[in-house]
């Protein structure tokens, strides 16, 4: 898969436009009878987290050690200066359109976003993986026992999420973050599983049938543990049936800058529906300014960023 970069840096962008999509249609048209067919935020997020953990072990397999020189560095200026720069871009917008900027609710809702940021709670949850995994790499132990305890890790951080009653968006999508990390070590043969007719077949029906829940699984198994699990297997279901699709394609797309403007996208979101909101009458307006804007937005925060990367 590391040599479909550019092929990945589509889906990302494809994914973090789906995301913006199912964020309007959810918050802004709920009633919608496409709204419940909208909903993809959360798989497109574990599709995000299978890349980065694929990544990270990616990384450190090639480089060994030497991976983790100046790791926080590399990795985490390139997630918490687009997180600063969205924050630059978008309390101005909101002071201008929504009224006075509430500095100590600003701080307070760092970790999520709060009301000029949402959905940022990503960026803390791929922090807090970040750090998890270099703590973890630095151990002088084999690559499987690391891999071992990663997992157990992360496990744990979801365990500790459920019983401490954080939102649900919280943590169903991290499990695609530990399929990445084991998809790294067995790439060979699950490229070959999940890229099968009738795999993918299989992968595709559990992720319908658990992403529209409430069509057939709530009327057959009606009790809500039931439907929380389909909240799961719905996410590791459309990892794996997008990990197996992007095996099947050998086709050559054109690279380009804005496709990898995906994480701005995500970022720039809330500034983009504060915009709309402001300008657009009806639905069908705000949907098409939101999605032109956060594609605006995000490639021109994405150009600022690389400009302060020195890149």
């Amino acid at each position: 898969m590391c040599d479909k970069r550019v092929l990945c840096d589509w889906v990302k962008y494809i994914a973090a436009l789906l995301v913006v999509n199912g964020h309007l249609f959810i918050f802004s048209n709920p009633d919608s009878p496409l709204s419940p067919f909208m909903n993809l935020g959360a798989c497109c997020v574990s599709m995000f987290f299978f890349f980065s953990g694929y990544g990270l072990m990616t990384s450190y397999i090639n480089n060994g050690n030497r991976y983790l020189e100046g790791f926080f560095r590399r990795r985490l200026m390139k997630v918490l200066l687009p997180l600063l720069t969205a924050y630059v871009i978008t309390l101005p917008v909101y002071a201008l359109l929504r009224g006075a900027v509430d500095w100590r609710m600003v701080l307070k809702t760092l970790a999520w976003g709060g009301p000029y940021l949402r959905y940022s709670w990503y960026v803390t949850e791929i922090v807090v993986l970040y750090v998890v995994f270099f703590l973890v790499m630095r151990r002088k132990s084999r690559v499987d026992t690391k891999r071992i305890a990663l997992t157990a890790i992360v496990l744990l951080m979801m365990a500790l999420l459920i019983v401490t009653r954080q939102p649900n968006w919280y943590i169903v999508s991290v499990p695609g973050f530990l399929i990445g990390v084991w998809y790294q070590a067995y790439e060979e043969r699950l490229s070959r599983f999940l890229s099968q007719n009738c795999i993918l077949v299989i992968s595709s029906l559990v992720w319908f049938f658990t992403w529209q829940w409430n069509l057939a699984g709530r009327e057959i198994l009606a009790a809500y543990r039931w439907e929380y699990m389909s909240y799961y297997a719905c996410n590791m279901a459309f990892v794996c049936m997008i990990a197996g699709v992007l095996c099947r394609i050998n086709a050559t797309l054109p690279d380009s800058r804005i496709i990898k403007s995906s994480y701005e996208v995500y970022l720039m979101q809330n500034c983009a529906f504060i915009v709309s909101s402001a300008l657009a009458v009806s639905f069908a307006e705000r949907w098409f300014l939101s999605i032109v804007l956060a594609m605006f937005i995000g490639y021109s925060a994405h150009n600022l960023n690389r400009k302060l990367y020195g890149i």
